[in-house]
């Protein structure tokens, strides 16, 4: 049985660990929060494309049993 440790990390910690070459990459709060926006966005429209096409099965499984 594989032992799992987790640890806590702080966000000099995660900058460290993505930074390339010693360069780290800020990004302003804008960028950051527009980049939020698009990620709720397109989980969004996901969740929606998943709703219909469950509705869609749902639909036809419906005709089967009717018929």
């Amino acid at each position: 049985m594989e032992t799992i440790k987790s640890s806590r990390v702080t966000m000099d910690d995660l900058e460290e660990l993505i930074s390339a070459g010693g360069f780290v990459e800020k990004f302003t709060k804008e960028e950051t929060e527009k980049s939020g926006r698009d990620y709720l966005i397109a989980c969004s429209k996901n969740d929606e494309n998943e709703r219909t096409h469950r509705a869609e099965v749902m639909k036809d499984a419906s005709r089967i049993v009717i018929y």
